[in-house]
């Protein structure tokens, strides 16, 4: 629906803005950001993890994304870098 997109529209706008702050909440562990932990709003979640010393990979879904493939996921990808 259209509240649905321009939410999610939205979240990608302040995605940069906020880049930072979820860099700085992460360590070297994939992470799993869902609703009010998620700086980039309550409508989706976040897996993330830091890259090097100043890269960050993350996937955005939805809240009830299948977060244990996701996490393999980063933990693959992880450990081919």
């Amino acid at each position: 629906d259209y509240d649905r997109a321009a939410e999610m529209s939205n979240i990608f706008d302040q995605c940069e803005d906020h880049l930072e702050s979820l860099y700085d909440a992460l360590d070297k562990e994939v992470k799993i950001f869902i609703g009010k932990e998620n700086p980039l709003g309550e409508s989706c979640s976040i897996v993330a993890t830091k890259i090097g010393s100043k890269g960050l990979f993350m996937v955005i879904g939805p809240m009830r994304m299948d977060y244990k493939r996701t996490v393999g996921f980063l933990n693959y990808i992880l450990s081919i870098l």
